[in-house]
């Protein structure tokens, strides 16, 4: 889906309320860490974690600051997240928001979302769609 997307011409973000540039022991740790690790750091424009925000989600302040940093006005934005800090975020950025529920044990709580993907194929077929 990843793959897809940046050879569709999306710019793809990563937004997380976890630290992604830390370092222990010379070695990243974090979110860009486990970017590195999977090989798919390079997919991403810009990564932002808790330590460049002041204010956690469901506050937007760390997707406003994605935005500010790329360019990229809230009403050209898809935000996909797995929680309902990170709907209640997209919504409050003024961004469209999707619930990623893939990998979740039994029934989701429903967060509100504009759109639901059930698999990241979904995320795609949203997009090509919506856009």
């Amino acid at each position: 889906m990843l793959d897809k997307l940046k050879s569709n011409g999306f710019t793809l973000g990563i937004v997380t309320s976890t630290m992604h540039k830390t370092r222990f022991e010379g070695q990243r740790i974090g979110c860009a860490g486990d970017l590195e690790r999977l090989g798919i750091a390079g997919l991403f424009t810009i990564v932002i974690g808790h330590e460049d925000v002041q204010k956690l989600k469901p506050n937007p302040e760390c997707i406003g600051l994605a935005l500010d940093k790329i360019g990229i006005a809230p009403e050209n934005t898809f935000v996909a997240g797995d929680t309902l800090a990170d709907i209640q975020a997209a919504k409050a950025a003024g961004c469209r928001s999707c619930q990623a529920v893939w990998g979740i044990e039994g029934e989701y709580q429903d967060n509100g979302a504009d759109f639901i993907a059930r698999t990241p194929a979904d995320v795609l077929a949203i997009l090509k769609h919506s856009v």
